[in-house]
């Protein structure tokens, strides 16, 4: 069966959860509570974002292409306002 693709509201989850680590300092745990999973599943959650950039990563490096390739300063990362997703 192939994998479902991410909705929106998966997107989100996954933005806010991550801003709530990176901005906010708080743990696995705190995140899992506050989004309604558990810590564990926050942790699964971090790694496959990190093992599909790493992936992707890897791939550039094949391809002889930069990871980033926006033109635009205000695209690349770091360059969006904070919570840029909700506005």
């Amino acid at each position: 069966m192939p994998a479902r693709m991410p909705s929106r509201t998966d997107d989100e989850t996954l933005l806010n959860m991550l801003d709530m680590r990176d901005y906010d300092g708080l743990s696995a745990a705190k995140i899992g509570q506050r989004a309604g999973r558990s810590r564990a599943a926050v942790c699964g959650l971090f790694k496959r974002v990190r093992d599909d950039e790493a992936w992707y990563e890897v791939e550039c490096a094949a391809r002889g292409v930069p990871v980033c390739r926006c033109r635009k300063p205000e695209n690349r990362d770091g360059g969006m306002t904070r919570r840029w997703w909700r506005s």
